[in-house]
């Protein structure tokens, strides 16, 4: 396996060192705020989705340039009401060329999933974001993913309504592990369940949310909000607290840390489950990122605290009871290189380790990722990854994973 591995890792780079020379002509990219402000994706992307200092602006202040780059791109209504002159909408596909896991059949699925992304200004102080997205495994029928309305008062505060990932707002790579993600696969701390007690799914999940957010003296971010257990649409009996804080030192470095915590009903968790119990769950967490020229390197470290929904059965009866606290730990680095041809990015080699236990960390599992991008335009690239498994708990067999996708956004 490791042998299997290293020749992956350097057959990457091999590969992309080699694809600098067939480098096709720059070519403007043009999803809806690279259309409405005439610009190509490396203004607010060193290499999209990854923002740079200037992508992160963009995001805080809600879509929005300069006030002289606002003007002209926004069709006034009434005193106080605009909105883009053009329909902000974005399309992505995303194609997997060739998919094998270990264990499993060959995937060849040209249409993997398509992604329709809406968002921008809708007043002075109001923005917004809506995201459907359709999928293989739900007929193409598209779906609701997430979406949020923003109310902008200043730079220090933002108030933020909907239904997002509880570190929506945050302009930082280390937790943004939804649409921003470079690899066809989460981070694993953003992405395991854990003991469960948070409506039974994931950190990187979305949840109703009431937040507010801003920047202070330039160089303090923080967020702290109000809200449902994860994937709860109704935001039924919310008990959750959030709360972050990065610190950035210079542009694209920061350290920063984050908690969430609250209470979920075992229904909510499992709504086959007949007990009436609240149970605990806190997520709280280091993270940090990085940026030398073209380097970028960022990762977290997560503490899970859950009081889990245990089920057992006996013949055709399952009877639902709430289990002592579990205590798991997960953590990952990643680092990327950005090869350009000018500003213009054109390869991309990826490396990540990570790490996450369960079982009240009975059960530890560690993989690595090796991934290369490469960027035919501004806003479509190829990438190669290749995933495996260093580590699982004893009586299990390693997994690996090697993906060949295609993704497009105009």
């Amino acid at each position: 396996m490791r042998r299997l591995l290293v020749s992956v890792l350097v057959g990457s780079f091999l590969a992309a060192g080699l694809v600098i020379f067939f480098t096709p002509d720059p070519a403007e990219a043009i999803p809806a705020f690279a259309r409405k402000h005439n610009v190509d994706c490396v203004s607010c992307h060193s290499a999209w989705p990854l923002l740079n200092a200037s992508g992160r602006k963009f995001k805080e202040s809600g879509y929005k340039f300069s006030e002289s780059m606002e003007k002209d791109k926004n069709q006034v209504v009434a005193p106080g009401m605009l909105f883009d002159k053009y329909f902000p909408i974005t399309v992505l596909t995303k194609s997997y060329i060739y998919d094998k896991e270990k264990g499993k059949d060959k995937v060849v699925r040209p249409l993997h999933e398509y992604e329709l992304m809406i968002g921008g200004r809708a007043g002075e102080k109001l923005s917004g974001f809506l995201e459907l997205e359709g999928a293989y495994d739900n007929d193409f029928t598209p779906v609701a993913e997430l979406g949020e309305v923003t109310y902008h008062i200043a730079p220090e505060a933002n108030i933020l309504l909907g239904f997002v990932p509880t570190n929506w707002a945050d302009p930082y790579e280390s937790l943004a592990d939804w649409g921003r993600r470079m690899t066809r696969s989460h981070r694993a701390p953003l992405d395991k369940k854990y003991g469960g007690a948070d409506g039974n799914q994931t950190l990187r999940h979305p949840r109703q949310t009431l937040a507010l957010y801003g920047r202070a003296a330039g160089m303090v971010f923080y967020n702290v909000g109000y809200g449902s257990a994860a994937d709860d649409f109704a935001g039924s009996d919310p008990k959750t607290l959030l709360g972050r804080v990065a610190v950035e030192f210079m542009p694209g470095i920061h350290v920063g840390g984050f908690a969430v915590s609250g209470k979920a009903d075992s229904s909510v968790i499992n709504d086959a489950a007949t007990i009436k119990e609240e149970h605990k769950f806190s997520r709280t967490g280091l993270d940090f990122q990085a940026g030398f020229r073209d380097v970028l390197v960022y990762g977290a470290w997560i503490k899970a605290k859950d009081d889990p929904l245990k089920s057992s059965t006996s013949g055709t009866t399952t009877t639902y009871s709430k289990g002592s606290a579990e205590k798991n730990d997960g953590a990952y680095i990643e680092g990327a290189y950005v090869v350009k041809d000018g500003l213009r990015p054109v390869v991309v080699p990826l490396l990540r380790w990570e790490s996450y236990e369960e079982k009240n960390g009975a059960d530890k599992y560690n993989a690595v990722t090796a991934n290369v991008g490469y960027y035919v335009t501004s806003n479509s690239k190829a990438n190669i990854e290749y995933w495996s498994q260093t580590k699982v708990p004893s009586g299990k067999t390693k997994g690996n994973r090697t993906t060949v996708m295609f993704t497009l956004l105009f």
